[in-house]
């Protein structure tokens, strides 16, 4: 995207003077619609779809309170419900301050997991909400052991999951201390994109600009990205699912899911509400990718969010 087609804005949302660093691009005239992040990404995740996304709607991809660009205060939740009036109130302050009385959210992961719960909470400002791989969701399953089910795994698996538990359960984040490793850290961060995260760059310039991007993510403060602790159990199963509560609460709104063919987020509550919902509701799968389907297959990923946003005009 040329400069001129993109503004950055710190949107000060209260009378301290905390801000959300927020993106916009995109006709005036057209669809206003959210883009929000997961836990540890920024606006910016969505850098690859804004230009066609923005041929077509209004867009504002805003950094989560306490995360990305925005202010970062020193904060430490004692549990989930305080964890989720973090964002949710920050996030409806922001709403406010924009004047977006009637949008569309399409929001990832543990982004999409907040943007339920504000819409349980104020029920209004959504007119649809397209779900990214969203986490939180799926009740875990009955008398499930992780213990017993780590030792399923295969080495990776074991590798990757066992990382994940000693996180949760130490409430440390361990990725905060990659970019003080020096180039055995930016290795690691590039590593992470490539091997986990699945980045498709077109050049080598890009994966090291990106790389740079979230060394620089990493060095600031933790300040929301400690919510993790309190949100999610190891294999990111939720504390407070929202597969039961979304069946009695979302009412008539829509809600549409993608996740990619190779996700590893528990997608079986997107499904069992798909089928109880009120409002038609469609699970997609997209293609060549896994959970971080913005950065794995961006091309098809703009493909789906426009037909699918646009279909319902």
């Amino acid at each position: 995207m040329k400069e001129s087609e993109y503004r950055f804005e710190n949107v000060v949302i209260d009378s301290n003077g905390d801000f959300m660093h927020t993106l916009h691009t995109g006709l005036n005239n057209k669809r206003p619609v959210v883009l929000v992040h997961g836990w540890g990404g920024s606006g910016m995740m969505y850098y690859k779809i804004l230009k066609p996304l923005s041929e077509h709607f209004r867009i504002y991809a805003v950094d989560l309170f306490g995360k990305g660009g925005s202010t970062r205060p020193d904060y430490w939740p004692k549990n989930p419900q305080e964890a989720i009036q973090f964002f949710v109130e920050s996030f409806e302050k922001w709403r406010k301050v924009m004047k977006l009385d009637k949008f569309t959210v399409v929001a990832h992961s543990m982004g999409a997991y907040m943007m339920i719960w504000h819409y349980l909470k104020y029920k209004r400002h959504f007119d649809r909400m397209l779900l990214l791989s969203p986490a939180g969701i799926t009740n875990p399953p009955e008398g499930f052991s992780f213990k017993k089910w780590y030792f399923e795994q295969n080495i990776f698996g074991k590798m990757f999951y066992g990382f994940n538990y000693v996180t949760i359960m130490s409430r440390i984040n361990f990725f905060k201390y990659m970019p003080s490793l020096g180039p055995i850290g930016i290795m690691l961060i590039k590593g992470y994109l490539i091997k986990k995260v699945k980045f498709k760059a077109s050049s080598e310039e890009e994966l090291n600009i990106y790389t740079e991007y979230l060394k620089k993510n990493l060095q600031m403060p933790e300040s929301g990205h400690r919510s993790v602790f309190d949100l999610f159990l190891p294999r990111s199963f939720p504390r407070l699912p929202l597969e039961d509560i979304m069946k009695k609460e979302m009412g008539d709104m829509r809600i549409d899911f993608i996740y990619g063919e190779n996700d590893w987020n528990e997608w079986q509550g997107a499904y069992r509400y798909a089928e109880k919902a009120k409002a038609p509701t469609k699970v997609m799968l997209l293609p060549k990718a896994g959970h971080h389907l913005m950065l794995e297959n961006p091309d098809t990923l703009a493909e789906y969010i426009v037909r699918d946003l646009l279909d319902q005009e």
